[in-house]
């Protein structure tokens, strides 16, 4: 289950800063952990300020986890202990991943949900990071900015000896948030790619486990690709939550039409 929300904080369409609020909800299916195993199960790659109800469940046996949060200087991490056939909610604010380890000496049955409220500005200089120029929205500073919602949900089989498979592309320029929720039967590698600059551009790459699910939460997608280097077939499931900026007087998509229309008189 997913859900996708955003409500405006800032009304002003005069200042630099269009600022808003966003959600993004999701429960994980129940899956097995093995005795032994540790795992991470989200991570947040975004900047902004955001906070997060974590609700963590745990069936057959008692359940160690980490939640790292972002502080000024280094990460926090909390240590706690889900026991035996419980649940435990945990809300923090600036989340960045979220680790569990199964030293119970039994398999246990897992799943967890995540309720996240988070600031998305778009014409934020700062949420883009060193990667990027800091004029990139200069055109953007008296649009009015508003945010947009996308949810969906596909299936797609990843036969035996895939190498990157494209999955999903995004060719807008505008900031966005995104909420990638990706279970597999079989061993499958995710190739994350997010908009940067020369060596910033560095992708994330996971490997999800057997029966694993997996969750990220990124800024400025790019492009999803998947590899599966095993011979034998898995299928994938993702659903996918995209908050999305759009300024309606934008002056660089303004530029564009006119050069569109320039060609089309000259043809």
């Amino acid at each position: 289950m997913a859900e996708n929300n955003t409500e405006k904080i800032n009304i002003d369409v005069t200042q630099k800063q269009e600022c808003f609020s966003g959600n993004h909800t999701f429960f994980s299916g129940f899956e097995n952990i093995g005795n032994n195993t540790s795992r991470t199960v989200f991570e947040d790659n975004t900047k902004n300020h955001n906070k997060v109800t974590l609700v963590l469940v745990s069936n057959g046996g008692a359940l160690d986890i980490k939640i790292k949060t972002r502080g000024k200087n280094c990460d926090r991490v909390i240590s706690a202990i889900v026991p035996a056939t419980s649940v435990r909610n945990f809300l923090v604010e600036d989340f960045k991943s979220l680790e569990v380890s199964n030293n119970s000496g039994v398999v246990i049955s897992f799943q967890f949900g995540i309720l996240k409220e988070f600031c998305i500005c778009c014409n934020d200089e700062c949420s883009y990071g060193d990667c990027h120029k800091k004029d990139q929205n200069k055109n953007n500073e008296n649009a009015q900015c508003f945010v947009g919602n996308e949810d969906f949900f596909f299936f797609q089989p990843i036969p035996g000896n895939t190498l990157n498979l494209p999955l999903f592309e995004n060719f807008t320029k505008n900031h966005s948030k995104t909420n990638f929720i990706i279970a597999v039967t079989n061993p499958i590698q995710v190739i994350i790619r997010t908009r940067g600059e020369k060596d910033c551009d560095r992708p994330i790459i996971a490997t999800i486990p057997t029966g694993g699910t997996r969750a990220f939460q990124i800024e400025d997608f790019k492009s999803l690709e998947v590899s599966n280097d095993s011979a034998i077939p898995s299928s994938f499931t993702i659903t996918v939550q995209n908050s999305i900026c759009i300024c309606c007087k934008d002056g660089k998509h303004k530029k564009l039409e006119d050069e569109c229309e320039s060609e089309h008189e000259h043809a």
